[in-house]
């Protein structure tokens, strides 16, 4: 037999001492599977061996304290993720004004900040045009600034696109103004611009760009913004179906050969404009389509609060008298009430008698308890009078807070309910067999919510941040069932009809049958169809709010009383004397439901606006 193959009464007998040892090491060392790995050969070899039972029961203590800590781990790690899931989720801050560079002026930024202070230092004495070109006044300046540099390099300047523009002549005398000043007044006085360049200014009309730095570009628009551009262009096409827009775009400049147009088939834009000024449309377009993107995705969140306050008290007061000379005892609760003859008082009713326990609410109806009962007996005499006195007086009320909240789109209306949802039948199909009674079929369900409902339509008014909110609490309870004769049911009489003598008289037999028929009539039974009872509390209303603002409403108020009133003629209007033959008991039941409503405008990535 191997090694392998050897069973525990094949092995050498085990040093219990040096194992328990080996046991204790591995326990201080926090091993408890090594430690109870050792302890459990002592046992295998001295099952009485008391150090290893109580080193075992140790480290099963010490085993179920780290499994409750695990427990206990978890659990507040599952609890801290449900914290924090109830955090309001923050916009995402931006960073404005970080360098995206380090900011070292490169060679052509340096020959421009140089060719700047060469326009800014050369200073012309005195300068004077009489209806002069723009061209012939451009080579006399420069030809100045020759002269009067005193490297006598000058400065270059450059006149570009003015062969399709008709300019203005310029009349201009001055003294002791910098070249850069001079600029100034000559590209005013004639419709004309300069740039500074890295070696050369080049002046340019206002609305000309070079045909080099013209490019084409394709856009796609959102289908709002595409209405708008066609609503501002007035919808006149030109005969490709293209409309210009560039006034849509006002604020970007569109210089001489430049263009903007819309095809409202495709929602497509082509534009064709300098490179510069592209990305400034480029980005007007973007805006214009976020915009238009955020009306249509356009939420509200609603958050709402139901505060149902109710109250009701119940007070009985009742007087019955017994009298019995041989009458036994009943056992009724814990009292014994004698059993003999009431004595003027049969028909006094109690509050559970007099209030209706079925009223569909659950305040009102705990409160139809039997009252308490005391007996008075009358010890001494021959006739044995008893009173027992019934006596009661309860408050109960009752606090709910519902706090729903729901998102909706702008426009759309929001249900939220609060309650039960219960199928009624709507209609019935009255089954008739030859040898059963007629019954009911119920065909068609109808479901209906009982309890508090609340619709609401939030649209968002963007130019004044405010949210106009159309509401429509209702509160319906389900107050008992309608009955509705809907069939017969006629009682069966078999063919006693063959008992008569053969001999009878037609007229016998005409009574029998009448007779037969009457009690027939008598004896029928109604088949009935209930149909549910509803009693709806229901206030429509509009306001406008602020976003973030909370509207509170009230007033769906609703108090119950009921009141009893019995007592034995004559005696009961005794005055004092009189309540002990009076039976008189008063509910009262309290509602008050206040609705609180907060509206707050939330954008497409889930944020509150008034967050941002």
């Amino acid at each position: 037999m191997s090694s392998a193959e050897k069973t525990p009464l094949d092995l050498p007998p085990l040093d219990i001492e040096r194992a328990i040892k080996h046991g204790k090491d591995a326990f201080s060392g926090g091993n408890l599977e090594e430690a109870k790995t050792y302890f459990e050969a002592v046992l295998y070899d001295d099952p009485q061996n008391s150090t290893a039972i109580r080193w075992l029961r140790r480290i099963a203590g010490q085993q179920t304290a780290r499994e409750k800590q695990s427990y206990i781990t978890t659990r507040t790690r599952m609890l801290e993720t449900v914290q924090e899931a109830w955090n309001t989720p923050k916009a995402k801050g931006k960073i404005i004004g970080c360098p995206t560079s380090s900011g070292k002026p490169t060679a052509e930024d340096l020959r421009q900040q140089e060719l700047r202070r060469k326009l800014e230092s050369i200073q012309i004495p005195s300068i004077a045009f009489q209806n002069a070109d723009i061209q012939q006044v451009v080579l006399e300046l420069a030809a100045l600034c020759r002269e009067l540099d005193d490297e006598g390099k000058g400065v270059n300047l450059v006149v570009f696109g003015t062969s399709k523009t008709l300019l203005p002549p310029v009349t201009f005398s001055s003294t002791d103004l910098s070249v850069q000043e001079t600029l100034d007044v000559i590209t005013q006085m004639s419709g004309m611009k300069y740039e500074i360049g890295s070696n050369m200014v080049i002046l340019t009309p206002v609305n000309y760009e070079p045909p080099q730095q013209m490019v084409s570009a394709e856009f796609d628009v959102m289908p709002t913004v595409g209405a708008k551009m066609v609503l501002m262009t007035g919808g006149d096409a030109a005969p490709s179906g293209l409309l210009d827009v560039r006034s849509f775009f006002s604020s970007a400049p569109f210089p001489q050969g430049s263009s903007a147009q819309f095809n409202p088939e495709f929602n497509i834009l082509l534009v064709h404009n300098a490179s510069k000024y592209m990305p400034e449309i480029e980005a007007l377009l973007k805006r214009y389509n976020q915009k238009a993107l955020e009306e249509r995705a356009r939420q509200v969140e609603i958050e709402t609060k139901f505060i149902e306050i109710a109250q009701g008290t119940l007070d009985e007061l009742g007087f019955e008298w017994t009298v019995g000379e041989n009458g036994s005892y009943l056992n009724e609760d814990t009292i014994t009430i004698p059993g003999g003859q009431k004595l003027f008082t049969d028909t006094l009713r109690t509050g559970g008698e007099a209030f209706n326990a079925n009223t569909g609410s659950a305040l009102a109806d705990s409160l139809t308890a039997s009252a308490g009962e005391l007996l008075v007996q009358k010890i001494k005499g021959d006739i044995p009078f008893d009173l027992l006195i019934r006596a009661l007086e309860r408050q109960q009320g009752s606090d709910l807070l519902s706090a729903p909240k729901i998102l909706t789109k702008s426009g759309e209306t929001a249900t939220i309910h609060i309650g039960e949802i219960r199928s009624f039948p709507t209609a019935y199909d009255v089954i008739i067999e030859r040898y059963a009674q007629p019954s009911l079929l119920p065909l068609d369900y109808e479901q209906y919510q009982t309890g508090v409902l609340l619709e609401v339509t939030p649209e968002v008014d963007v130019e004044n941040g405010t949210i106009d909110l159309e509401l429509a609490p209702e509160i319906r309870e389900l107050t008992g069932f309608d009955e509705q004769h809907v069939g017969t049911i006629w009682p069966e009489y078999g063919d006693e009809s063959l008992d008569m003598d053969a001999s009878s008289e037609g007229s016998e037999l005409l009574s029998f049958l009448t007779t037969r028929e009457e009690s027939r009539t008598e004896n029928a039974d109604r088949l009935i169809a209930y149909q549910p009872i509803f009693k709806t509390r229901k206030v429509e209303t509009s306001v406008t709010i602020e976003d973030g603002s909370t509207i509170a409403m009230g007033g769906l108020i609703k108090e119950q009383m009921e009141s009893f009133k019995d007592s034995v003629p004559i005696l009961g209007k005794i005055p004092l004397l009189g309540r002990l033959f009076r039976s008189e008991g008063e509910r009262s039941v309290k509602r008050n439901l206040l609705i609180f409503v907060t509206a707050n405008q939330v954008n497409s990535s889930g944020y509150r606006k008034n967050l941002e």
